[in-house]
């Protein structure tokens, strides 16, 4: 299924748009945290496109939406590709200050705020880099991350919530309902992967203390 799940992120980069991996300047104030302002840059990298090569024998052609296109044992085999804007490698939330990851955090929220889940929100599918990528390398500063999420084979969509609603006519709003129970899931995600603190006191926040 690992192919499939490669189509179906190919076709939720094109939905997120070209906004999401635009870099923006100033400062966004997610629900985060100590709810400190953190740099709106770009969410998710560029996407460049979603590639197949098709395979042809002497008898006929397999197309790429065929099942066995996918399960292939054949030497000849070849996977799609989905070339991305390089943004760097995994974090690991231990080597992050309290900043950096309420900056990764505010990339999740964010699409919350226009309609999506990102489905795996784990350090794997957090990606940081030292500076832009047009920077060389030895001009680069540890002080200038830059963090991009990525995966987005199992993200959905509120809109599409919506649609399914309206196009099952009951009056229930039962997918939309299911995303925004995701949703919810999806930031109670976040202490987690990105090892906050527990409990959660910052230089902002007063300790809620009984003397």
């Amino acid at each position: 299924m690992g192919d499939r799940h490669l189509k179906t992120e190919a076709l939720n980069y094109q939905r997120l748009g070209t906004d999401f991996s635009q870099h923006w300047t100033g400062y966004t104030l997610a629900p985060l945290p100590n709810h400190r302002p953190t740099p709106t840059g770009a969410v998710v990298p560029i996407f460049y496109g979603y590639y197949l090569k098709e395979r042809t024998s002497d008898s006929d052609v397999v197309s790429p939406e065929d099942y066995s296109y996918y399960h292939s044992n054949s030497d000849n085999y070849f996977s799609p590709i989905l070339p991305l804007e390089e943004c760097g490698t995994p974090i690991e939330p231990c080597m992050l200050d309290f900043d950096d990851k309420q900056e990764c955090a505010a990339l999740l929220l964010r699409m919350h705020h226009h309609g999506w889940t990102q489905g795996s929100f784990f350090p794997r599918n957090i990606l940081m880099q030292l500076g832009d990528h047009g920077n060389f390398p030895l001009m680069r500063s540890p002080n200038d991350k830059r963090f991009r999420l990525i995966d987005f084979g199992r993200g959905k969509s509120l809109k599409d919530a919506v649609e399914a609603d309206r196009l099952r006519g009951d009056g229930k709003n039962t997918e939309q309902e299911i995303w925004h129970r995701e949703q919810t899931d999806e930031k109670k995600e976040i202490k987690r992967t990105l090892e906050f603190p527990q409990p959660l006191i910052g230089k902002n926040v007063k300790p809620n203390i009984k003397l």
